[in-house]
């Protein structure tokens, strides 16, 4: 009911209410009701909205799996990665100082879709990583403070 709602009412709102101003304004002869069916941006991108509800609502079965869900969960990291890797805000060097312009549509596309599958498997790793870096920091802390003191009682 409610996904039949939302996209009946937000095609009819897309698509239909700029027609549907136009004939009231010409039954009424409201100036108004046609300006707003020249400019007519308000209801088309509330129709817009409305449809999108729509598609999500009628695909939130497949929205919670559990990776959509992780990586809802992390957009912050997401989105922190790819501003890293895309921009390089780091070090000043990322992929748009390579690549800006110079790519064709498909290459385009086909890139920015391993970028996103790439960005995405890189956060989503991220506490698999997270726990071996400082896994093998421990560790080499610990040789380097141990060895430091073997150094240190072997010259007494």
């Amino acid at each position: 009911m409610a996904i039949g709602s939302f996209l009946i009412g937000g095609f009819f709102l897309q698509f239909l209410s700029s027609p549907t101003l136009s004939m009231l304004s010409e039954i009424t002869n409201i100036q108004l009701l046609q300006r707003a069916a020249d400019y007519n941006y308000l209801f088309s991108r509330l129709g817009a909205v409305g449809i999108t509800f729509g598609v999500f609502y009628a695909l939130e079965s497949y929205l919670k799996h559990k990776v959509i869900s992780k990586i809802g969960n992390n957009t912050l990291s997401i989105y922190v990665v790819h501003f890293i890797i895309l921009y390089g805000s780091f070090t000043g060097i990322g992929l748009y100082a390579y690549y800006n312009k110079a790519l064709e549509p498909w290459t385009a596309i086909i890139g920015a879709l391993f970028f996103m599958i790439s960005v995405c498997v890189i956060v989503l790793l991220e506490e698999k990583t997270k726990a071996f870096l400082y896994d093998a920091t421990r560790k080499a802390l610990n040789f380097i403070g141990n060895t430091g003191i073997k150094s240190r009682l072997n010259r007494r």
